[in-house]
């Protein structure tokens, strides 16, 4: 039978690579940020409706308590988890969703 679910602990500012179809799971203990470097992943967040497409320059908030599920792209994704700011954390307490919609740029909605 073939592996394709990992979990891990989140590293903080280490680059994590997530092969083409292979999934990483993790417990978020603090909120952070997904940074994506390079290539392409999809992302789903415990307790959110919606699922995120995130590309190389794109990052999405995730708040703490959260389980993060992290799939590569057909070419795979390279990925860090960074601590978040405190106006994220403030913004995600608040009960406002972040996402994702240009490189570099949050949509809070």
């Amino acid at each position: 039978m073939r592996k394709l679910f990992t979990n891990i602990a989140p590293p903080a500012n280490s680059a994590i690579v997530v092969a083409a179809g292979k999934v990483i799971s993790m417990e978020i203990a603090t909120a952070e940020s997904v940074q994506v470097l390079s290539g392409r992943v999809w992302l789903t967040i415990s307790g959110q409706k919606d699922d995120y497409w995130l590309g190389a320059g794109q990052y999405l908030n995730v708040p703490a308590g959260s389980r993060l599920v992290v799939e590569g792209d057909q070419s795979g994704g390279v990925f860090e988890m960074r601590k978040q700011s405190s106006a994220a954390q403030t913004s995600a307490r608040a009960g406002h969703r972040l996402q994702a919609v240009m490189p570099g740029k949050l949509q809070c909605r």
